[in-house]
């Protein structure tokens, strides 16, 4: 989980540094509410997006440092809906139809994302902020909420 989700990305990054340079390129990065909240039954998951967070929150800060020109977006999806999801949470028509999004909006609003060079979103933007939010205001509320939730284990 963490040479797919993690160093592959670690290592795309570090070679392409020096061609984004001249080039004032950005780069999309692709994480998960995972990797900013917990999710149940997926630990590897959820520390390989928290550990794509932690490397480019801190690659952008050495970029600032340096007064360089490659831009980092971080695109945090929540559900979206793809065979695994629809799959595993058939029993959960709300989320598989109302709450989660179509792949093809999910990865129109990854290229637009890094193109305007947003530093940070969501997508959906709903769901995952107001996930955010509320975690944020009552983890432990939401915790017990996610408990209820079917596991769900990323491959």
């Amino acid at each position: 989980m963490m040479e797919i989700n993690f160093i592959s990305y670690m290592n795309l990054a570090t070679y392409a540094m020096a061609y984004l340079e001249a080039t004032g390129g950005s780069i999309g990065v692709v994480s998960s509410t995972a990797g900013v909240h917990p999710l149940n039954a997926a630990q590897a998951y959820s520390a390989s997006k928290h550990a794509i967070q932690g490397f480019f929150h801190s690659i952008r800060l050495d970029l600032r440092m340096q007064k360089s020109n490659i831009s980092i977006s971080i695109v945090q999806l929540g559900p979206i809906r793809t065979e695994s999801v629809l799959k595993h949470f058939h029993y959960f028509p709300f989320i598989t139809y109302t709450v989660s999004s179509d792949p093809a909006d999910a990865a129109y609003n990854i290229v637009r994302a890094t193109s305007l060079r947003i530093r940070e979103c969501g997508y959906p933007f709903l769901v995952t902020n107001a996930f955010e939010f509320s975690y944020m205001l009552f983890p432990s509320i939401v915790e017990e909420a996610l408990v209820w939730l079917p596991s769900y284990t990323h491959t």
